[in-house]
């Protein structure tokens, strides 16, 4: 098996010379694989001589391509000028590098994997599922013989192949938009036998029930009015009463759960903000309340590199579930330079978890305790440390009012600015530097009065909504100066009679408190704190003298800081006089 899988590396290392450009060297490596199978079951001489070994490469496959899906991408290789300079000098040079029976071509077929050196920026992301996510998606769906099987998206059919060889199944079915990836899967189809099937088509209109479904579906796809073409067949189906919800994730979750048998099970691989954000938390409690949610896997970051660094995480879906197995495994992985990998070991470790809890990485949760947490589905969120305020009070409670920032942009900004000294200022998130807020800030001609709610005053607390690393001050606003916020601040007025800005400050810096701050976040790419979550970010109370004595002695320290840093900026100057001085005396 490694000896062939060596010949197609070689096979591709002799092309990366010979096509236009590098990255179509996996493509016309299967190309001619699969073509010279054809050749040996449809010529009965060898055809490696031949004047003509393209044209008659092309004529055995069109033989047995019903489609002619698979044709049409052998052609476009061999043929259209777009791969090769000289195509023959190409075809010939791998086409006799290939053994002569069958059976060992299917195998390379089989074995060629696209998600490691061999795969092709061709087909980016779209065309690949990462090898360890499909060994753990086949495990995971515990596939038996007789199972119909499909895989919506199917790619290049790394699952299809690995779902094939894992029982012996009455249908392996697989679909995809893009043509190039459907023409490879149909080769890798053609040699899995007569089970498989593969088509080019959109999984939303499919028909077809099945034991077991896979989906590594595109990660933030804009669905426009298409989604509610999809919710008006799913509610065909009698999938009604779907609530609102923004992720594209929910909507390839919601087909695998419609193409389901009575007791199937469906695994898809969604981002990981969709597990947790706001705007989708109806939809989560929807598939919840419904029993779909069977358990959710936290995968390690990288998993998906260098195609894409969304966090990642994977749904297991069924039906009749009265509890959620949520697991983190974002630490069992394999990390190299190049990728993030799973060992037998980390799927044996997964596959363990998914029947145990186990401290820290695998727990089975109520549907109350979802319900308590706003039916969060980040493993992350209920399997890390937990965070105990004695006597907390959420910022909600202690507060009088939280702004967001001026919606002011930088052409705004940039049409009142002033070059000489002013009594308008404003204050960015650049402007706040190790907690404090810098004197010098850039002036305006003036703020308009629509902008003086998002003028901050003596005391405030500012806080950066964009994490995961949070900047927090107070203002210490001099009389007759206004400072206008930008917009990736938060605002916070405290009712003074309850606690002092300077001490929430002084917890919110504390490891604890930036651990509150970072649960509170949504989103993906750019996490930030929505402006509800402060009602579940506490700070831990004591009364105002305690408050005081605490503020006073962060004081102390703080003017401390500041006598050693004069002290480390003079002993610098003194280092770099040593050097004029030395030179001085050179000259």
């Amino acid at each position: 098996m490694e000896k062939k899988k060596n010949t197609a590396r070689e096979a591709v290392s002799i092309l990366r010379g010979l096509v236009s450009d590098r990255s179509y060297s996996f493509v016309a490596t299967i190309a001619i694989c699969h073509a010279k199978r054809a050749a040996l079951s449809h010529f009965n001489a060898d055809i490696s001589c031949s004047d003509d070994i393209i044209g008659n490469l092309i004529e055995a496959v069109r033989e047995n391509d019903k489609d002619g899906r698979i044709v049409s991408l052998v052609g476009e290789v061999f043929a259209s000028g777009r791969y090769f300079a000289n195509p023959e000098e190409a075809v010939r040079k791998v086409y006799g590098m290939f053994p002569d029976d069958s059976d060992e071509l299917a195998k390379i077929i089989l074995d060629i994997e696209l998600e490691e050196d061999l795969a092709s920026r061709l087909m980016r992301y779209d065309g690949i599922t990462p090898r360890s996510v499909a060994e753990l998606a086949v495990k995971v769906l515990d596939i038996a013989d007789g199972n119909s099987v499909a895989d919506f998206g199917t790619g290049t059919g790394s699952f299809l192949v690995r779902a094939s060889r894992e029982a012996d199944c009455e249908l392996v079915y697989g679909c995809d938009v893009n043509s190039t990836s459907v023409a490879i899967a149909k080769m890798r189809a053609e040699v899995m036998g007569s089970t498989a099937v593969v088509e080019q088509a959109d999984m939303f209109h499919i028909d077809g029930m099945f034991d077991r479904c896979f989906s590594n579906y595109p990660f933030v796809m804009k669905m426009g009015g298409f989604k509610d073409k999809v919710l008006e067949l799913l509610g065909l189906q009698g999938y009604e009463g779907i609530p609102r919800f923004q992720s594209s994730d929910w909507l390839f979750n919601l087909q695998l759960v419609s193409r389901l048998k009575e007791g199937g099970k469906a695994v898809g691989v969604m981002t990981r903000g969709s597990s947790y954000n706001g705007a989708d938390e109806k939809i989560r409690h929807h598939f919840i309340e419904n029993g779909w949610v069977e358990a959710v896997i936290a995968l390690p970051e990288g998993m998906f590199s260098p195609y894409s660094g969304i966090p990642t995480t994977m749904i297991i879906l069924s039906k009749g579930n009265e509890e959620v197995r949520l697991i983190d495994a974002s630490g069992l992985c394999q990390k190299s330079r190049r990728e993030t990998t799973f060992s037998d070991d980390d799927i044996a470790n997964i596959m363990r978890l998914l029947s145990e809890d186990s401290d820290g990485l695998s727990k089975r949760v109520a549907y109350k305790e979802l319900a308590d947490d706003g039916f969060i589905l980040n493993p992350e969120w209920h399997l890390g440390e937990t965070i105990e305020v004695r006597d907390g009070i959420s910022i909600e409670n202690l507060s009088l009012k939280i702004t967001r920032g001026s919606g002011w942009g930088k052409k705004q900004l940039e049409e009142f600015n002033s070059n000489t000294p002013t009594e308008f200022k404003y204050l960015m998130l650049q402007n706040i530097v190790d907690g404090e807020i810098e004197d010098d800030l850039p002036c305006l001609t003036e703020i308009d009065s629509s902008q003086d709610k998002y003028c901050i005053k003596d005391g405030d607390l500012l806080l950066s909504k964009i994490g995961p690393n949070f900047k927090v001050a107070v203002a210490n606003v001099p009389d007759g100066e206004k400072v206008l916020a930008t917009g990736n601040l938060y605002i916070i007025s405290f009712d003074q009679e309850k606690v002092d800005s300077r001490y929430v400050k002084l917890y919110l810096d504390t490891d604890q408190g930036a651990a509150q701050l970072r649960r509170a976040c949504v989103g993906t790419t750019m996490p930030s704190i929505p402006t509800k979550a402060f009602g579940d970010i506490l700070i831990p109370m004591v009364n105002l003298d305690e408050q005081a004595k605490i503020i006073e002695r962060y004081e102390e320290l703080r003017r401390e800081i500041a006598i050693h840093k004069t002290a480390i900026d003079k002993a610098r100057k003194k280092i770099a006089s040593l050097l004029d001085e030395g030179q001085e005396k050179l000259v």
